[in-house]
């Protein structure tokens, strides 16, 4: 009969309907079905036959892509909740429909935030019979959202060519002072090297033999160079440290005699020179050190530059991209589906950026690092610098 109803019903108000399911479908089927632990196979192909019939009339004859995305979603919401051993046939079988729009091409950008979705992959991975294609879903979301290069985009061409923002376009992030020990340490890798020895063995290097220097080549030497660094959204900072410096920098004034200034200003213009001198950081001690410096984003300030990455061949494209796309929250997601993204995702970007052994940050030490370079700046510094963008 609700069959029957819907057929007969206007195009519009199906959407109506149809757009109502999501948030309620899965508590039908598992209302039906009893606890989850209970669900069977015949069940789960009693329910099939359902899902059929109601896709046919609400989908099938669609030529809207939010109608798929809307099923999709009520079907992601159901597989969800049912992700055990007994379901696997059931859940296989949305699989193959491809109802959980788990295939690369279905990665449209709304999706990519879609932290649902990726929560579906980790869970699915504990069913035997899906972990494959939940691997696969990884791989493919990974390509699709944080795979694409972004340097030819001409969103990313307005956003290098409009530089820094009013304000620190006057400032010297020279003599900062800030610095991360721990992520310096994170990044600090020891590689084979010639190394240096007193003991006679081959030729002596003539030049370390003049200078007094041990001068026969050593075969068990090292060097320290920096891996890779993969920083994933924006750096995340406290606020109890931005207020904590724009006290400083009031306390500072009050000391010279000198007008303290409004709090909130002097904050945020604390806020945005923190960014930027922590941009320019990170570049000096990624790419001046034989390393190399990836930026990627699920979601930024401009919406006409999509997810993606960029590898800066410049401090002035960090500059750019960190205050003027990348400065907002790093990522708006729970502790999680963060979690859940660093811990599945780090492996796959490393391998999609050719960079086996790169440090992708996450949430925790990125914060750490962040936090770090905040609390070393110099006071003197700046204060200084926010005078200049007034």
């Amino acid at each position: 009969l609700g069959l029957q109803i819907l057929r007969v019903l206007p195009r519009a108000n199906r959407r109506t309907f149809f757009y109502d399911i999501p948030s309620s479908l899965a508590g039908t089927v598992l209302e039906a079905t009893g606890p989850a632990d209970a669900f069977s196979d015949s069940c789960g192909a009693l329910w099939l036959q359902r899902l059929d019939r109601l896709h046919r009339v609400l989908v099938a004859d669609s030529d809207k892509a939010s109608d798929q995305q809307a099923w999709c979603q009520s079907m992601i919401s159901v597989a969800r909740r049912l992700c055990h051993v007994k379901a696997a046939g059931f859940l296989q079988a949305l699989a193959d429909r491809h109802w959980l729009r788990l295939e690369s091409e279905t990665w449209e950008r709304a999706a990519c935030a879609d932290y649902n979705a990726l929560n579906l992959l980790s869970r699915l991975e504990a069913v035997p019979a899906l972990a494959a294609f939940a691997a696969r879903g990884w791989q493919q979301w990974t390509a699709a959202c944080l795979g694409g290069d972004r340097r030819h985009d001409p969103a990313w061409a307005a956003i290098r060519q409009a530089g820094l923002a009013p304000g620190l376009d006057r400032v010297q992030l020279a003599g900062n002072k800030g610095r991360s020990p721990s992520l310096e340490k994170w990044l600090r890798k020891a590689v084979p090297g010639k190394g240096w020895s007193d003991q006679p063995e081959g030729v002596p290097d003539t030049q370390r033999w003049l200078l007094g220097l041990p001068a026969f080549a050593s075969a068990a030497g090292s060097r320290s160079v920096n891996r890779a660094l993969v920083l994933v959204g924006s750096p995340c900072w406290w606020v109890s440290s931005i207020q904590k410096a724009a006290l400083q920098v009031q306390d500072r004034r009050r000391n010279r005699g000198e007008s303290e200034g409004w709090l909130p200003d002097i904050r945020a213009r604390i806020c945005d020179l923190a960014c930027a001198a922590f941009a320019r950081y990170l570049y000096r001690l990624c790419v001046r050190n034989n390393g190399r410096l990836l930026c990627a984003w699920l979601e930024g300030n401009n919406p006409s530059l999509g997810p993606g990455f960029l590898e800066p061949c410049s401090e002035a494209e960090v500059l750019a991209l960190l205050t003027g796309h990348l400065d907002g929250p790093p990522l708006k997601v729970d502790t999680e589906g963060e979690a859940t993204f660093f811990r599945k995702a780090a492996p796959l970007l490393r391998k999609h950026y050719k960079a086996d052994d790169a440090l992708v940050l996450t949430g925790h030490s990125r914060t750490e690092a962040a936090e770090e370079f905040m609390t070393s700046l110099d006071v003197a510094w700046l204060d200084a610098e926010v005078r200049k963008m007034t």
